[in-house]
């Protein structure tokens, strides 16, 4: 399923100087996963630009005190959105939300975006981390750093040495794979059921689970 979301620069005069949250960092400085945050929203028909995005998360306080987002206000700003996770690699020097070896977090990468999702995803780079948007399964980025699109391999280098983490937000509309397996079988019964109203939120992550697992 293609993914199409358009292209934003954290340093774009528009928005590049003002304040991320209630931090002293800009969104130049430090708005990457803002931008790219987004970015990935319009994919889901929510067309925002970093400068309100910045505003309205602000305003719900949605980020911590360091300018980090709160990721679950995501859900609160746009109902139709759903967190599902914030996942750490073996890349990571923290353990603070779970740590993946990197052809399992790669594989759930490619598995995301062949389900329609565009996935935030934090690379380790010299000296910094830096989130981007990956919408393709070769790898293939929106940067917020130039605000164009490259494929992750040309600009920075291989995916296994440089994907640090990832977040999970999914929102519709939501596609399944029709390749008979158990997993697709499962998602598509608790999507089902979350349609209806049943489990609304456990069966749409439950359903995501059972794809990218």
């Amino acid at each position: 399923m293609a993914i199409t979301i358009p292209t934003y620069r954290q340093g774009d005069p528009a928005w590049g100087s003002d304040r991320l949250g209630v931090s002293v960092h800009t969104l130049s400085q430090m708005g990457c996963t803002v931008t790219s945050l987004a970015m990935a929203l319009a994919n889901y028909g929510i067309m925002i630009t970093p400068k309100d995005l910045n505003q309205r998360l602000t305003a719900l306080g949605g980020f911590m005190p360091n300018g980090n987002i709160i990721w679950a206000k995501i859900e609160e700003l746009f109902s139709q959105m759903r967190f599902i996770e914030r996942v750490d690699t073996c890349l990571s020097s923290g353990n603070r939300f779970g740590r993946l070896e990197m052809p399992i977090a790669m594989a759930r990468i490619r598995r995301l975006v062949d389900l329609g999702q565009p996935v935030l995803t934090l690379l380790s780079l010299p000296g910094f981390s830096h989130w981007v948007v990956i919408h393709k399964s070769d790898f293939t980025m929106n940067d917020p750093a130039d605000g164009r699109t490259h494929k992750l391999l040309d600009k920075y280098g291989p995916p296994e040495k440089l994907i640090e983490g990832y977040s999970v937000i999914i929102g519709p509309p939501w596609y399944f794979p029709e390749d008979g397996d158990r997993r697709s079988g499962m998602a598509v019964w608790k999507l089902s059921q979350a349609i209806k109203g049943n489990h609304t939120d456990l069966y749409l992550k439950e359903a995501f689970e059972h794809l990218i697992r």
